[in-house]
């Protein structure tokens, strides 16, 4: 499995994708459930999500270097399809 590090601590963790698995210990239903209860959810931050100007101020308070404004991009590009 990939790793990465994580922001300035420099902890290194492992990359987890949930593409083409299930999630462990829990049926494939179970499983099935749980991803589309979570993008139900996340659709419901849409509006929040789409007032991210793209400032950067986020970016430089996060602790973990974690580009958010790009990130923000993302899961709008996904909640939108």
């Amino acid at each position: 499995m990939r790793t990465m590090t994580l922001g300035k601590t420099g902890s290194k963790v492992q990359e987890l994708g949930m593409g083409a698995m299930y999630l462990p210990r829990v049926s494939a239903e179970a499983s099935d459930w749980i991803i589309l209860k979570a993008l139900e959810l996340g659709k419901r931050l849409l509006p929040a999500l789409e007032k991210c100007d793209e400032c950067g101020t986020c970016v430089e308070k996060c602790p973990y270097d974690i580009p958010t404004p790009q990130r923000v991009q993302e899961l709008l590009e996904m909640l939108r399809s």
